[in-house]
């Protein structure tokens, strides 16, 4: 089977006016033929001219947008007051998305934590706090349907989408071919246990998630550093412990055609990763499509 290589973040700028067809040719050079965007900009800019012209940019050289910023909203705040505008956030984010042609918005469903939209509330882990993901997701079925946006949702052990058991459960009860999940394995790891097994924890992520996953695969890395008391650190491609086999195991079942994509390098980063990601597809019986531009 095949997949497309996709980058998110590096050598992709936050500023839409700085994606030039210099940048998106270099893009291709590559051998990236997707990208996710987290423009600054807001969603009502790039629902214009300016998202369009991203579009055309990155479309001449042979690129397309697999995963849009969806803006992180808190999707599961209690106060009903503070959910709504997060949720008109995300609305926007769809218009936005359509624009620029993207396949699917990736967002988290937000936190409890006043810090961080990925940050740690033990009040993330609550039945009460499921329910109102679920209702929050509901509503955002038909602006996902009348865009032709898939909503991808970015799961992590910190939120309330935090165990395969529990997404199943959010996925269930929303039921809907317009909310599905991204299949990013590091996020799901938060303990020894799943890290030195996590092939084992892989497994038992597509066998419960499997229908419920998006055309899509976050790759990067896991590595345990020896500081007091536990630190789990994501690192680049090949520089940690991650069960690459399994991994592409996975990635296999996503469908032909489905995007893996490349995240949280620096610029420097880029290359090697890039190196490590090719050879690793290879050897695991997956071919990158190369860029038609």
């Amino acid at each position: 089977m095949s997949m497309r290589l996709g980058l998110a973040g590096a050598l992709v700028p936050r500023d839409y006016a700085a994606l030039t067809p210099a940048l998106a040719h270099y893009l291709a050079s590559l051998g990236i033929r997707a990208i996710v965007t987290h423009f600054t900009a807001s969603p009502d800019v790039l629902a214009g001219p300016a998202g369009e012209h991203v579009r055309s940019v990155l479309g001449e050289a042979g690129i397309g947008i697999v995963q849009a910023s969806g803006y992180n909203p808190c999707l599961v705040h209690p106060d009903d007051a503070i959910r709504e505008p997060e949720l008109n956030r995300l609305r926007s984010a769809f218009g936005a998305a359509r624009v620029l042609g993207a396949e699917m918005i990736i967002t988290g469903c937000g936190s409890h934590s006043p810090a961080f939209s990925y940050g740690p509330s033990a009040a993330n882990h609550t039945e009460p706090t499921r329910a109102r993901l679920v209702d929050s997701l509901r509503r955002a079925i038909p602006w996902a349907e009348d865009s032709g946006v898939i909503l991808a949702l970015e799961c992590h052990v910190l939120t309330t989408l935090d165990t395969p058991e529990h997404i199943r459960e959010v996925l269930e009860a929303v039921d809907s071919p317009w909310v599905r999940a991204n299949f990013d394995p590091v996020n799901l790891i938060g303990d020894l246990t799943t890290l030195y097994d996590n092939g084992a924890a892989m497994s038992r992520m597509w066998q419960t998630l499997g229908p419920y996953y998006a055309a899509s695969a976050h790759i990067k890395d896991i590595a345990v550093l020896p500081e007091l008391v536990l630190h789990l650190a994501e690192v680049p491609p090949g520089e940690g412990l991650l069960d690459f086999k399994a991994f592409f195991d996975i990635c296999r079942g996503l469908g032909d055609g489905a995007t893996l994509i490349v995240e949280h390098l620096s610029v420097e980063q880029v290359g090697p990763a890039f190196t490590f990601v090719k050879d690793a597809a290879r050897l695991h019986g997956v071919e990158l499509e190369p860029n038609v531009g």
